[in-house]
């Protein structure tokens, strides 16, 4: 309800005057002000918590709250803050096209991100923030909770900040620190740029000190196991990969919440291509991405769409049905993802027997028809591999990973992996602002490096 108050214009000469006791204590307390204006402006903020003071025990769970909320953001991403890596990821990969207006959006696209595109600047100081507030809590917690739950929690989310960064961007990304009880960055505190390997084992490091928790519950326990099995297939030890995860469950799955409550806890990807029409579900990609909605009309049920119009000119665009609503949380670690990478490993070692048994029982749960696998030559079963996890994993992060993988583990030449857009980029160029910190060395990060 919209309440309106309308004033009413005394009459001249009748106006009622001021108590004279009121206006009297209204001039001295004027008076006293203008003799003290330190006074008057030192009022206290009782909406503002100070650093020093949240890192207490009490605060634990407010440290394990904020940690989750910016990885959301950096992650799915809502409309708030912007988009995430989901969406940026699956832009330059496969998984989505452009249909919006934003230059910096079709710079992604078509895989010729500028230093300077203000859009994946802010994806970029994101998972930075992501990253560094999941570790600020990691060291909150290990003083005051060292065995509590919400530690490898934190942990394990810092971990996949990593991950976020070395399967979507080039070399050379720096780390800088920064203590916010302080708010001051020390020349020591920039971050000097590491290479892919060097940021999955940063990963690496978070998710062995989170398994090793001695509150982490079971399902704590699995997400780093996770995390662990991820990381080391992307630095090729294909073995040890999968017997990271062999204890996951099959049905395990960690979200990431989201919720209708405010724009900034909505579900990004919904939010962007759904909603909005500036992204759309991707068809053959380039010539040589994956039919995913020629597999969806064959109803695969790892996939759906459905028609919507796009933002930009009203042309006919896809939104997807993986996260239909606003609210919808985002899986972050399953245990599909643990027999996809054992799986993998069995192809790498030569059992093609168990790589399509677990394939197989993986499919026969949703319905799925077993895959052929009799004849197929060592190129088409790694491509087969691929495309089983481009389906099951759809839509949440993985896709410009697999890619990149696909070049750097497999020897697959670019052209004949990514789709065939205007530019040669296989990752994202560290953003310019990073340019300001003295150890930051350009040359290493080379976008064209898988």
């Amino acid at each position: 309800m919209t309440m309106n108050i309308a004033t009413k214009t005394q009459p001249r000469g009748k106006g009622r005057r001021p108590f004279p006791g009121v206006a009297l204590a209204a001039a001295a307390g004027l008076a006293l002000a203008a003799c003290d204006f330190d006074r008057v402006l030192d009022v206290p903020d009782p909406d503002v918590v100070l650093p020093e003071l949240t890192r207490t025990e009490t605060a634990l769970p407010s440290w394990r709250a904020a940690a989750i909320g910016e990885f959301a953001a950096a992650y799915s991403g809502n409309p708030t803050t912007g988009e995430g890596i989901i969406l940026t990821g699956g832009l330059m990969a496969d998984e989505f096209e452009h249909t919006g207006t934003f230059p910096t959006r079709r710079e992604v696209d078509n895989r010729n991100v500028r230093v300077e595109n203000a859009t994946m600047q802010g994806v970029f100081r994101q998972v930075q923030r992501s990253r560094r507030l999941t570790e600020e809590a990691g060291e909150v917690f290990a003083e005051f909770g060292p065995d509590h739950s919400g530690r490898s929690e934190v942990l394990s989310l810092a971990g996949y900040t990593y991950i976020m960064f070395g399967e979507n961007y080039c070399p050379g990304v720096p780390f800088s620190d920064f203590d916010i009880r302080t708010g001051v960055i020390a020349e020591d505190d920039y971050g000097h740029p590491l290479g892919t390997e060097e940021i999955f084992q940063h990963a690496l490091e978070r998710f062995e000190s989170a398994g090793q928790v001695g509150g982490a519950t079971d399902q704590l326990q699995q997400l780093a196991a996770v995390g662990r099995g991820r990381t080391l297939l992307n630095l090729g030890r294909f073995e040890e990969a999968a017997s990271a995860v062999a204890g996951v469950d099959t049905d395990f799955t960690y979200l990431i919440f989201h919720s209708d409550n405010t724009g900034r806890q909505n579900n990004g990807v919904w939010a962007f291509n759904n909603s909005q029409g500036r992204w759309s579900v991707a068809n053959r990609d380039g010539g040589t991405g994956l039919p995913y909605r020629e597999r969806a009309d064959e109803d695969d049920p790892r996939l759906a769409y459905t028609p919507i119009r796009a933002f930009a000119f009203g042309v006919d665009a896809f939104g997807q049905l993986k996260y239909p609503d606003r609210a919808d949380d985002v899986p972050l670690a399953t245990g599909i993802e643990a027999r996809l990478i054992e799986a993998e490993a069995a192809l790498r070692g030569g059992r093609t027997g168990d790589f399509a048994d677990i394939h197989n029982t993986l499919r026969d749960g949703v319905g799925l028809a077993p895959l052929a696998v009799a004849g197929l030559t060592d190129d088409e079963l790694v491509d087969l591999h691929f495309e089983e996890r481009a389906y099951w994993m759809w839509l949440t992060g993985h896709r410009l990973g697999d890619l990149r993988r696909l070049v750097r583990q497999y020897d697959r030449p670019v052209e004949s992996v990514f789709p065939n857009k205007p530019g040669n980029q296989v990752s994202f160029p560290v953003p310019v602002d990073e340019e300001n910190n003295p150890f930051f060395d350009r040359t290493m990060c080379d976008p064209t490096i898988p």
